[in-house]
């Protein structure tokens, strides 16, 4: 059993999309993002906002959403997932207490 980690994993995306990704229309990534998240038993009754997927050269298909878990409120939470390309696993991050506003969109100040 190897200790390395895949390098998908050693540098994910950012929690907030850069400069070189652009917004992309794939509602059946976004769909199967969604459910892998809501999976979760964690995250039952989780509220969620904004998912929004962009495509990158670097990571492939990317969807951020920011969520929040029951009592609390939005912009402190947020998940990310990606996949580098179609039929490969699918990715994720949670960040967790760090984020001040919802994510800006590609190409626009931050």
């Amino acid at each position: 059993m190897s200790d390395s980690v895949p390098d998908e994993l050693a540098d994910p995306p950012p929690a907030y999309a850069g400069p070189d990704e652009v917004c992309i229309d794939d509602p059946v990534f976004a769909a199967e993002c969604v459910a892998e998240f809501m999976a979760g038993s964690v995250y039952e009754g989780s509220a969620l906002r904004d998912p929004r997927v962009t495509r990158s050269d670097k990571w492939g298909s990317i969807l951020r959403m920011d969520y929040k878990l029951p009592g609390q409120t939005f912009g402190k939470h947020r998940v990310v997932y990606w996949r580098i390309s179609p039929n490969t696993q699918l990715w994720s991050f949670h960040a967790w207490g760090l984020l001040d506003n919802p994510s800006p969109r590609p190409g626009t100040p931050g």
